[in-house]
């Protein structure tokens, strides 16, 4: 059975916010972790093929004149990244090689279908890719594998109820959906440690990774421009 909401929670409160972020397992140099590496590389294929996607989908918004489609693109896309980053410091900490990841251009279509695309994709994350890495890592249980993969899942879900309704109304009320987004877009904020993504800064601490709020960054929206 796939790992619970309420289990990954309980991996992500076990590690203490206060300590390194990469440290490596006890058994490291001994023990390759193979199939660690392996669940992380896929995840890590996974989020830069995203990012680029949201890069392209960005600049085609833009073009379109959906300026808060494409700001939402951007900060997703800034997650997206940083999940991706955080699969490569701790491929890095086990000592597999880091491969340049080539991708083709990516062909877009107009911001109604690459809206809903991008739900849609959001949704796989969320219901079937990571249950299926969080799965894959309790062979070996590497502890910072397991934090920062909980911490690319729970930034997915962190706006599920938008993205249901993007999937719910964007294809018969496109037009409506696009201008209620940029009409209520203000900024995002992404947090560097874990890709939490939201539209203020927390007083206290990050929602998902615990660590303080001073890890958080305003996106510009013409980072991707």
């Amino acid at each position: 059975m796939p790992t619970s909401r309420r289990d990954i929670l309980k991996i992500l409160s076990g590690v203490a916010a206060s300590a390194p972020f990469f440290v490596p397992h006890a058994g490291f140099g001994s023990e390759p972790f193979p199939q660690t590496a392996l669940a992380l590389r896929d995840a890590r294929l996974n989020e830069r093929r995203a990012y680029k996607r949201y890069i392209a989908a960005t600049k085609q918004a833009a073009n379109e004149n959906y300026l808060g489609v494409a700001y939402l693109f951007t900060a997703l896309g800034t997650s997206e990244l940083i999940h991706a980053q955080n699969y490569e410091r701790v491929l890095s900490v086990l000592g597999h090689p880091i491969e340049e990841l080539e991708f083709p251009d990516f062909e877009v279509s107009g911001t109604k279908n690459n809206l809903i695309r991008s739900a849609e994709a959001e949704i796989n994350s969320i219901e079937n890719f990571y249950p299926s890495v969080v799965e894959r890592l309790q062979s070996e249980l590497h502890e910072d594998a397991q934090r920062v993969v909980g911490y690319s899942w729970e930034s997915h879900k962190q706006h599920r109820e938008i993205i249901d309704k993007v999937l719910r109304w964007s294809p018969s009320k496109f037009e409506k959906v696009a201008r209620k987004i940029d009409k209520k877009t203000d900024k995002y904020y992404v947090c560097q440690i874990c890709g939490s993504t939201d539209v203020e800064i927390p007083e206290e601490s990050c929602e998902i990774c615990s660590n303080g709020p001073d890890n958080y960054r305003l996106i510009a929206p013409d980072v991707f421009l």
